[in-house]
């Protein structure tokens, strides 16, 4: 039986975890971040401290976030690189299935684009990024295959809402098998695209950054707020969406 939650019948919460790689809070106060997916605290698939974030330049913590703390970025060198080995990142680029969700609010609205997460794109780049675009208010996620192609999704303009002052949740799913992509805001808004490509099962070229992510193209880095960021190698179900939006409240996984 699902547990009930606002008026949202929900799968046991026992069974989210699973496929969990990194999960990060950002109730830091300073300093690195820390992965709470970790075996020990019941997440049989976390990376656990191998996949903790190295601050660099100045992001500020403790900030108001939409579960307790976050962490905002100035858009000018604050991101968090993650880990120190690059294979344990390749389900993000080899054809893996995978899913990303994270609350964000932006601080501006700046006509430029802005990493919020990846391992790279550009040129020969093997690797994953996910931007938004300030200009026309959309969202891209694509795979670089380190030959110059990709796979990817780009959301329709005006699909991030244009404002500074409220947090939403996004979700990105991809198949590996179809290469078959689909994006969510606020566990509706759905868009989807198949995009095929030769997939490249190496290792990125870079580890990940949160806050930003490695270009050769000139993308900034990310203005705005995350909280509550969560990476799986599996692609989450719709009660499983549901369970963590939660009617717009969010959802601590434990």
């Amino acid at each position: 039986m699902g547990l009930i939650i606002n008026s949202y019948s929900i799968e046991p919460v026992e069974t989210i975890t699973t496929g969990i790689k990194f999960y990060f809070h950002f109730e830091e106060s300073s300093g690195n971040i820390i992965n709470a997916a970790t075996t020990g605290d019941g997440f049989p698939d976390g990376l656990g401290s191998d996949s903790n974030g190295t601050k660099n330049g100045n992001p500020t913590y403790s900030q108001t976030g939409k579960i307790d703390n976050a962490i905002e970025y100035d858009g000018g060198g604050d991101y968090f690189e993650l880990g120190t080995a690059v294979s344990n990142f390749k389900f993000l680029n080899d054809g893996s299935d995978f899913t990303i969700c994270f609350w964000m609010k932006r601080s501006d609205l700046v006509n430029e684009l802005q990493g919020v997460f990846g391992t790279g794109e550009g040129g020969t780049t093997l690797g994953l990024a996910l931007r938004i675009d300030g200009t026309n208010n959309n969202v891209r996620c694509q795979i670089e295959n380190g030959s110059g192609a990709s796979t990817s999704i780009t959301s329709s303009n005006g699909w991030i809402p244009d404002n500074t002052t409220t947090w939403y949740y996004y979700v990105i799913t991809f198949d590996g098998s179809e290469q078959i992509w689909n994006i969510y805001r606020n566990n509706a808004n759905n868009e989807t695209n198949t995009d095929t490509v030769s997939m490249n099962d190496n290792n990125p070229t870079n580890l990940p950054q949160i806050g930003s992510e490695p270009d050769t193209g000139g993308v900034e880095d990310l203005n705005g707020l995350l909280d509550e960021f969560v990476v799986f190698n599996r692609i989450i179900t719709s009660d499983e969406r549901d369970f963590l939006y939660n009617g717009g409240s969010g959802q601590l996984i434990t």
